[in-house]
């Protein structure tokens, strides 16, 4: 789909004064009596979910298409999280956000020929990561980070191919281990839980591609597959060095330097053979004298790793893409399960109907747009003594609202998932592919194996919610910023310029004004939005983060127009005014 938007303009009278300093980038641009919104720039302005919007640099907008199954490797740089302080010679990827270290997804590290490491993650089978020959093999290993916590179902590895020209070896024996993010020794420590994946049984000196199917560590749901992995670690366990193949002395010589591995000279002395120096060989006898063997050294060369997982999980930036986690318990970091770490955790209060946490225990997610989710994941880790899941339901919802403006919801999960007797660990939620803008999390304990009925906060601890959806967005909508006629002109008529694909369809509307007023938003540190009356009296000083002013719409302004659905319609928004403002879907 690609957008291009002008409005006619006519001019009513003109205000004396200068227009609003916005003092930022624009989203459109006055041309005599039209605005115009035409290149990326103007569309990079407009509010859209963060991600879900593909501005090209010739100024088209698509909606992105969302993978299942995904490999994360693709995507690894987008993601970045909070390190400690002690840890920043433990990443290669590391940078400051003001005061707070920060690491990347790419190569956490790399135990030799650091600077070409990164080449095993940018998609292209050509290039390729090889260890030094002068560093021992014990060094020869790279450790990628994915950014995220993702559920890889499978991991694979490509060496280089060979050729004549260009001579490459798989590694004669190595290892691949994953690793969650959580150290055996706590937090803080820059140890990992890596875990064997699979490897090599014996020598290998042919094979180019290795997969490994994984499964999960901790107990699981039948619907489950694949394994909670955030680091994935290569290692080489041994070497051919500089006699990965025998050669004849011409083919020796026809090789490049680098190429030229070991020449053995061989002593024959009462029908055995030995090994000399060349020196030694020159001056024996020539019955004595056993040929010279010529090898070509091992150029070991990983070009590229593959983590496929289960999809793009959705979850990660929900808040950052205009979504919202409302948990009525003003305490609560809701945010902690959807920032795709393992050593993060939501304490979820135990739903109840009574008492001071009367309503508590349950999570609404407003996703920031509308997509066509098919699969829940819920994971808990024990922590600090907290409890897992005594059982929970799920609902979800696209925006439909009941006849008393309530959400319309359907239950997604199966009635087995309100009663988890087994500690089970890892919860998925697959069914059929439907649009979802809504998901509701309800902390249940059926069975009353604590107090939380009678009013008492109990809590259970989620580590993630992972959301899994496919294909592209049934619905984008981008919206413009506030719209600066620099004084009170009428609106004519609307224009675009749209590629529609068969099934797909762009609607525009306008709304129009004279005045603006100005909010303060509050938030928690966590970055999660609340009203200013629980920013003041409930949430601890130490949780406080920032408050933003925001310049919306003021008194007077028009609700939004019914859809423009055909280029050059006479705009049906008031005017003249002074500010406009444009959505397309």
């Amino acid at each position: 789909m690609r957008y291009k938007t002008l409005i006619g303009l006519g001019v009513s009278c003109l205000l004396l004064g200068q227009g609003i300093a916005w003092g930022q980038a624009r989203g459109y641009r006055l041309r005599g009596d039209r605005l115009e919104v035409a290149t990326s720039a103007h569309w990079r302005v407009w509010e859209a979910p963060a991600g879900m919007a593909d501005i090209s640099f010739a100024g088209s907008v698509t909606p992105v298409f969302i993978s299942s199954p995904a490999n994360a490797i693709e995507n690894h740089g987008d993601f970045s999280y909070e390190l400690p302080g002690n840890l920043a010679d433990d990443y290669d990827t590391t940078y400051r956000d003001g005061n707070v270290l920060m690491a990347r997804g790419g190569i956490k590290k790399a135990g030799s020929s650091a600077s070409l490491a990164a080449r095993i993650m940018d998609g292209n089978p050509r290039t390729f990561w090889e260890p030094s020959s002068t560093d021992a093999v014990e060094n020869w290993w790279v450790e990628i980070d994915l950014g995220r916590l993702v559920s890889a179902t499978r991991i694979v590895v490509r060496f280089s191919e060979d050729s004549e020209t260009n001579r490459a070896d798989p590694f004669l024996q190595f290892k691949v281990h994953s690793a969650t993010g959580q150290s055996p020794f706590g937090t803080g420590s820059s140890s990992l839980d890596f875990t064997f994946v699979g490897g090599t049984t014996q020598p290998n000196e042919d094979q180019r591609l290795f997969e490994f199917d994984i499964d999960p560590l901790l107990k699981a749901t039948d619907e489950w597959s694949g394994r909670l992995v955030q680091y994935v670690r290569i290692s080489a366990t041994a070497s051919r060095g500089a006699r990965a193949e025998l050669m004849k002395a011409e083919e020796f010589e026809a090789l490049v330097p680098d190429d030229r591995g070991s020449i053995d000279h061989v002593w024959v002395i009462a029908g055995e053979e030995r090994l000399v120096s060349a020196e030694r060989y020159a001056e024996l006898p020539a019955q004595q004298q056993g040929g010279m063997r010529h090898y070509r050294r091992e150029r070991p060369r990983l070009a590229e790793v593959e983590v496929w997982t289960v999809g793009d999980n959705i979850s990660i930036g929900i808040v950052d893409r205009g979504g919202e986690l409302r948990d009525p318990n003003p305490a609560a970091s809701p945010r902690k399960a959807f920032d795709g770490r393992i050593t993060t955790n939501w304490s979820a209060v135990v739903y109840s109907t009574v008492g001071a946490i009367a309503d508590w225990g349950v999570l609404t997610m407003d996703l920031g747009a509308l997509f066509r989710v098919n699969a829940v994941r819920v994971i808990t880790r024990l922590a600090g003594g907290a409890k897992t899941l005594f059982g929970y339901q799920l609902r979800g919802s696209d925006g439909s609202l009941a006849p008393d403006g309530t959400l319309v919801w359907d239950v997604l999960n199966s009635e087995d998932r309100q009663l988890n007797i087994s500690s089970t660990r890892l919860f998925e939620d697959r069914f059929p592919l439907r649009n979802v803008r809504f998901l509701e999390f309800r902390n249940i304990d059926v069975a009353r194996a604590t107090l939380a009925y009678k009013g008492n906060r109990i809590t259970s601890t989620v580590t993630e919610i992972q959301i899994f959806a496919k294909g592209f967005l049934p619905e984008l909508v981008l919206t413009s910023d506030l719209i600066d006629l620099q004084s009170t002109r009428t609106l004519t008529t609307i224009d675009w310029d749209a590629d529609t694909p068969a099934g797909s369809a762009v609607e525009l509307r306008t709304r129009s004004g004279n005045d603006l007023r100005e909010i303060n938003r509050y938030f928690k540190k966590d970055g999660t939005e609340v009203d200013s009356t629980a920013y003041k009296t409930k949430v601890p000083s130490f949780q406080q983060g920032d408050i933003t002013t925001e310049v919306l719409p003021g008194p007077g302004w028009s609700n939004w127009s019914q859809a423009y659905v055909a280029p050059g319609e006479i705009v049906r928004s008031p005017s003249p005014r002074r500010y406009t403002m444009i959505q397309a879907t």
